[in-house]
């Protein structure tokens, strides 16, 4: 009944359309790429806050796990062996002298 208006009548062939209306469809699609980073931001932030909880419960459930008092050391895992390798060298050498001292008889 209604010719289509983006056919020319006599060629068939396919005719521009308006200015205006490329605008719109640039704009149409333009708003459902905006609507598309919309939900994705909003299932990140989701994801997120699911996540936040996650490792707060972890956190929470690793320092319930432990009898007393949790000990946080500052120094380096290298700096902490080092005092520590110092530390049995004195207590070695104490025993020692306490040995020379007085033997005890076996």
């Amino acid at each position: 009944m209604f010719a289509d208006p983006s056919q020319n009548r006599a060629t068939g062939a396919a005719v521009k359309a308006p200015k205006h209306q490329k605008q719109t469809r640039a704009l149409e699609s333009l708003r459902v790429r905006i609507e598309l980073a919309v939900k994705e931001l909003a299932r990140l932030r989701t994801e997120n806050a699911s996540l936040k909880k996650e490792i707060d419960s972890l956190r929470h459930e690793m320092t319930m796990g432990i009898d007393g008092t949790p000990v946080v050391f500052t120094e380096s895992p290298a700096q902490l062996r080092e005092q520590i390798e110092a530390f049995i060298s004195v207590v070695d050498r104490h025993i020692q002298a306490a040995e020379n001292q007085s033997p005890t008889e076996q």
